[in-house]
């Protein structure tokens, strides 16, 4: 689990919210409060994941234009590939450290 939420920690994309909860759980591995954050991270992190048709939705956007200007069409390329071949979630590397989290915590 540690080398998960660090990944997520250091991805590019991770939200201020999702790195704070990160750290704070890594800070509290080996105490009493490991549980606690931890519950507080996979909060976190299923507020902040993002299902592949909401950002195949935004990709289609004059905002999401806008954002990622010339790489906006071969993201929501490799997003609609991605979905035809079964992801539920956006394969940004926060999004993709976040899946493997929670599969990990749900097992």
């Amino acid at each position: 689990m540690k080398e998960l939420v660090i990944e997520l920690m250091e991805s590019p994309s991770c939200c201020k919210e999702a790195k704070e909860a990160c750290q704070n759980y890594l800070d509290s591995l080996g105490s009493d409060k490991e549980n606690e954050m931890l519950e507080l991270l996979i909060k976190e992190i299923k507020e902040d994941i993002n299902p592949i048709d909401d950002f195949i939705g935004f990709l289609k956007t004059d905002m999401a234009k806008q954002f990622f200007g010339d790489k906006c069409e071969s993201m929501l390329e490799k997003e609609l590939i991605a979905k035809e071949n079964g992801a539920k979630y956006c394969s940004c590397p926060a999004c993709q450290a976040c899946e493997k989290i929670l599969n990990l915590y749900n097992k």
